[in-house]
């Protein structure tokens, strides 16, 4: 019998995990679905998140189930092997500092925050387009 294979953790962050970090743990869960324990946080989370996250999540049929604003602080950090910041200003690298917990990636993503609804749309478009690319890269889909 074959070992069930470990959870591989990602976190996407971005500075007020309102928009970007949580619409993409939202995306990166609805496809990978319990083949990835996925998080999001910010480095200076705003407390909510965004109406019109919540808003073009639901209109793609995307759970915005258990989302909420947070600190990067309060994500288990020893279940992380990627994380993804969103915000080029805020590279992984500054945002822990020197001792980076895990492999990182730093993708340049628009925050939609105060924009239109074609902002959002926008936004998630790019985010299926770069969630899907990474799954497959790194064998997260769940079988079957």
């Amino acid at each position: 019998m074959q070992q069930a294979k470990e959870k591989q953790g990602i976190l996407f962050i971005c500075i007020g995990n309102s928009c970007r970090s949580p619409m993409a743990e939202a995306i990166c869960r609805h496809l990978a679905g319990d083949s990835v324990a996925v998080f999001s946080a910010g480095v200076a989370p705003v407390g909510e998140i965004a109406a019109g996250t919540r808003e073009v999540l639901a209109q793609h049929g995307i759970s915005a189930e258990g989302l909420r604003s947070k600190h990067t602080d309060e994500v288990p950090l020893e279940q992380v092997g990627l994380i993804v910041s969103l915000e080029f200003s805020y590279p992984v690298e500054r945002v822990f500092g020197g001792e980076v917990p895990a492999r990182c990636e730093n993708w340049d993503i628009p925050d939609p925050v105060g924009g239109s609804s074609e902002d959002y749309e926008r936004v998630l478009a790019i985010l299926q387009e770069k969630v899907t690319a990474l799954l497959k890269r790194e064998g997260l889909f769940p079988s079957g």
